[in-house]
């Protein structure tokens, strides 16, 4: 079926006047005596109010505070922008760790180590934690855990996506028969935005931030910030 779309306001905005903000204004006044505007935010068809004023002076105000509204708004995306795009990308440096807090009833924690880097894209896979010890009796179903550098989890099955230890990797069980291949390393490829001037990683759901690291003594291992973790039974 074609459908077909019809611009109601086109005779309007070609009326208005373009602001330099970009945003498109039209002033008349009716027959009964009232003053009208409408106006266009920058490429909308349909406009954002369009308001009957019982003077001059009342929708020069609105309009007024509307253009101020629109300028503010638009200076605080672009400071976020510039906030996003400015800080230390050395910081995600391949080695460096990210993690996610994430779960509904339980909170799940899961990190992610950097293995390669490309300006502000970054490479990583999945690692392992560990219970920080005296924390985990606390709480019978909780804990708190920090990252393993270099600790990832080994590839799966390329056949069957399960890990090595699969009971069918071993037994017989008709179509499911088959000889363990590890696939490729699953990776991750995700784009570096900044918060605070530190590098971090924003999905739909949530933000990956980066591990901190307390303390790293010459020559020894470095000591990870560790995360709450909670589960059920």
């Amino acid at each position: 079926m074609l459908r077909v779309s019809y611009d109601m306001w086109a005779s309007e905005r070609e009326r208005a006047e373009l602001l330099p903000n970009g945003l498109r204004i039209l002033r008349e006044m009716r027959q009964d005596g009232k003053a009208i505007a409408r106006a266009w935010k920058p490429k909308a068809i349909k406009p954002m109010f369009a308001h009957a004023f019982r003077s001059i002076e009342e929708r020069e105000a609105y309009i007024a505070r509307t253009i101020k509204a629109h300028d503010e708004q638009q200076a605080y995306k672009a400071a976020r922008r510039a906030e996003l795009a400015t800080g230390n990308l050395s910081l995600a440096d391949p080695g460096a760790i990210f993690y996610y807090s994430w779960g509904y009833d339980q909170t799940n924690v899961d990190y992610f180590q950097v293995v390669a880097r490309r300006g502000h894209l970054a490479t990583l896979r999945k690692i392992q934690c560990e219970s920080v010890g005296g924390a985990e009796g606390f709480s019978s179903m909780s804990d708190y855990v920090r990252p393993i550098k270099d600790a990832f989890f080994p590839p799966p099955c390329e056949t069957c996506g399960k890990s090595e230890g699969a009971v069918w990797h071993e037994s017989t069980c008709g179509s499911y028969e088959h000889r363990f291949v590890a696939a490729p390393p699953p990776v991750l490829k995700k784009r570096l935005q900044f918060h605070g001037g530190k590098p971090c990683i924003r999905f739909d759901n949530g933000l990956w931030s980066l591990v901190e690291i307390l303390e790293s003594p010459d020559g020894e291992k470095a000591v990870y910030k560790s995360h709450y973790r909670s589960w059920y039974a």
